[in-house]
């Protein structure tokens, strides 16, 4: 899964940087802009049901058929209200030019519903290289139609195409590759069976997508689309890492930790693990983007994004601490109480959502300054409550992180001094930015060999397993 995510993202931050320098950032913002009313009406419709049935051990073939087409239909409804918000929408921001997008974006949810609960099925199956290999060339087609838009002058549509297309291709992959088919059946009994585990789980996703969202929303009304252009592109930046490593690890996490059930030590044990891994790779990706920010928007971007940087540099803090606390989801999935994580999301919700209303009277600045205090305020306790469910101490957490932070903490030191003198001499953006994340890459390597070598370890021993497994696939289809 780590391998296929890899090629996915590394292909779709690819698309993105040659987006960035053929789209003005006033495109990014109005897509933004619709983005926020479509997706804010798919999470209300949305009730976790696909997430119920990985989490339900004995889920029946009639409980997938009804999900699957409860899915399908919600989506079509979601498609024809998002439309008709249009002019809404359009008084809201104060700009028209957001309804002829709500028009088409509108019909993203039903292209994700095509094959939303095959992708789960797969998921519950532990069929994580199919999902890889159909996500990766989803995203390889719907670059493709993106770019090729974007070089003849289509701008903001584009961006949609490059989104549309990728999620159609998707959808129907995963329907054409999953072997489990959906029958005309829909039952009461089966979707009542959801029912609790689903509406917790709508309803964190309601309050979570405010805490998400709200920010781009205040910002394309009271700044307008070039300043929320700027922040949802340092914001996207900042979550490259985030979803490369954390969300591939969460997608394979949860079903495995559903599998373990009430073994608290191994379900312990287990997610100690992959915090750790999560941490050792994030830690210095963030901390090295902070250091590096500059040359990084230069050099992908082009010189009329530099407005990004510092609002990038503050968002790697909160992504660094973001990319272990996200993690905490799978407990509260993993342990069937998303009642505990939906009201834990809306006192959380007040907090962030206050503050982005606070920090808009201070621009996009403003409203990144407070949603990193408010997220610094909120991190402890976010961590705190859903360790009580699996009786994890906040102490073996620092325990298992704190090789990878210091480790971080060093190497974005000495980077930073090696930027300076480079900076100091002049010798160009691109030269620095290749000097500065080689001498990064060098550091932490020597950190983790010396002193954290329980990291290298584990490295060694995923290696040897994947080995294995691939051995015995092989086996397996030799005659």
């Amino acid at each position: 899964m780590a391998g296929g995510e890899l090629a996915r993202q590394a292909t779709q931050f690819a698309v993105s940087v040659v987006l960035a320098r053929l789209v003005a950032p006033a495109d990014f913002g109005l897509l933004a802009m619709a983005l926020f009313v479509t997706g804010l009406v798919e999470t209300v419709a949305a009730f976790g049901s696909t997430e119920a049935l990985v989490q339900k051990p004995d889920a029946s073939p009639d409980d997938w058929s009804s999900v699957y087409w409860l899915g399908l239909l919600l989506s079509l409804a979601v498609a024809l209200i998002v439309v008709a918000l249009g002019p809404v929408a359009a008084a809201f921001y104060r700009d028209r030019r957001v309804i002829p997008l709500l028009g088409v974006v509108a019909w993203v949810g039903v292209l994700k519903a095509i094959g939303a609960t095959q992708g789960a099925w797969l998921a519950k199956q532990m069929r994580f290289r199919t999902i890889a290999q159909v996500e990766w060339i989803g995203v390889v087609v719907g670059g493709a139609a993106g770019l090729a838009m974007a070089w003849t002058g289509w701008g903001v549509w584009s961006l949609v195409a490059n989104s549309l297309v990728g999620l159609a291709v998707t959808g129907v992959l995963l329907h054409l590759t999953c072997p489990w088919r959906p029958r005309l059946v829909v039952r009461a009994s089966s979707l009542r069976a959801t029912l609790r585990f689903g509406l917790g789980m709508q309803g964190f996703g309601i309050v979570n997508y405010f805490n998400r969202r709200l920010d781009d929303a205040l910002i394309g009304r009271y700044v307008g689309p070039t300043g929320l252009g700027y922040y949802s592109r340092a914001y996207q930046l900042m979550l490259y890492p985030v979803q490369n490593i954390a969300g591939v690890v969460g997608r394979v996490m949860f079903p495995a930790l559903a599998e373990i059930g009430d073994d608290l030590p191994r379900l312990r044990a287990a997610y100690l693990r992959a915090v750790s891994a999560i941490a050792t790779v994030t830690f210095p990706a963030m901390l090295g983007l902070l250091v590096t920010a500059p040359e990084v928007i230069g050099v992908l971007y082009g010189p009329h994004w530099l407005p990004t940087v510092t609002i990038l540099q503050i968002l790697c803090v909160v992504g660094m601490f973001q990319s272990t606390g996200t993690t905490v989801g799978w407990i509260y999935l993993a342990r069937a109480r998303t009642d505990l994580m939906l009201w834990w999301g809306t006192g959380a919700a007040v907090v962030i959502c206050s503050s982005f209303l606070v920090g808009v009277r201070w621009g996009v600045m403003g409203v990144t300054l407070a949603y990193a205090l408010a997220y610094a305020l909120l991190l402890v306790p976010s961590l705190v409550i859903p360790y009580r469910l699996i009786q994890l101490p906040l102490s073996e957490l620092v325990r298992s992180i704190r090789g990878a932070l210091a480790g971080a903490v060093v190497m974005a030191c000495l980077v930073g001094l090696v930027r300076e003198a480079l900076v100091r001499n002049q010798v160009g953006q691109v030269l620095t930015f290749g000097a500065s994340v080689t001498s990064g890459v060098v550091i932490y390597s020597a950190w983790l060999w010396l002193i954290d070598s329980r990291a290298i370890a584990e490295a060694r021993l995923a290696w040897t397993r994947v080995a294995e497994a691939r051995g015995a696939a092989a086996s397996e289809g030799s005659p």
